[in-house]
Formats: structure tokens, sequence, C-alpha cells
């Protein structure tokens, strides 16, 4: 499974944050959509219960939050 960018979800002209912020968001968004697919090949070549898959598991929920927080706040 790899997680793709939803470009279409990029807000545009919303009252109240300039659209430099939103690029810096965006910006920060695509980076969690690229860490979480890196992550998730990683994990499919650690071996599972080690520490360093325990790790790599752990990194990869942060990253998840963050392409959900970001497709999540893209609908406001």
């Amino acid at each position: 499974m790899n997680y793709k960018f939803q470009q279409h979800l990029k807000p545009k002209g919303l009252s109240g944050i300039s659209d430099n912020q939103i690029a810096q968001h965006w910006k920060l968004y695509e980076g969690y959509v690229e860490n979480a697919n890196r992550l998730l090949e990683e994990v499919t070549r650690a071996e599972p219960g080690a520490p360093a898959w325990a790790e790599l598991k752990r990194r990869l929920g942060f990253e998840i939050d963050g392409v959900r927080a970001g497709r999540f706040a893209a609908r406001f």
C-alpha cells in the first residue's frame, strides 16, 4: 500500500490564511506522504518484533497521522 498525493485537495484563496501559508502546509503534507511511503517499504524489510521494526512502526504512525491531518485540514 502506498499513499498518493491528493492534489485536488490543495486549498486556494482561503480567508484568514495566506497563499504562502497554504504552500508551506502543503509542503509538510507532501513530506508526510513521501516519508510514510518510504517507511512502509522499510517496515516490510525489517524483522517483525525486532527493535528496529518497532521503531519504524512508531515513526510510520507519526507520518500517517500527518497524512491524515493534511487531508482533513484541506477540506476546510
